[in-house]
């Protein structure tokens, strides 16, 4: 939805769920298909562990992460804490204390 509506260059949504992964990758082609989506601006899909995918180059991150567990937000907080780069973070669920 970010990459619809947003003119932002590059989105990536990273899943750790295989199943949701393929998902987001067909209605990304299906989207593409459907509509002109300018070539230079880049769409992905990452099957991964949000613990291990770097996203240092983000400058915005949104997680949907009301189900997430305490261990997984902490990992979200450390790794956007040592982004220079992130100018927003939003997430669905409370992070613990942080110094952003």
């Amino acid at each position: 939805q970010i990459f619809a509506n947003t003119p932002i260059r590059s989105v990536r949504g990273i899943e750790f769920i295989k199943a949701r992964h393929l998902d987001a990758v067909r209605h990304g082609d299906a989207f593409k298909k459907a509509f002109k989506t300018d070539p230079s601006r880049d769409l992905q899909f990452v099957n991964g562990d949000l613990c291990k995918e770097d996203y240092s180059d983000s400058t915005i991150v949104f997680a949907n992460s009301l189900c997430f567990t305490d261990a997984l937000m902490d990992c979200l907080r450390k790794s956007c804490e040592a982004n220079r780069n992130l100018k927003y973070l939003i997430t669905q669920k409370r992070l613990g204390a942080t110094s952003l």
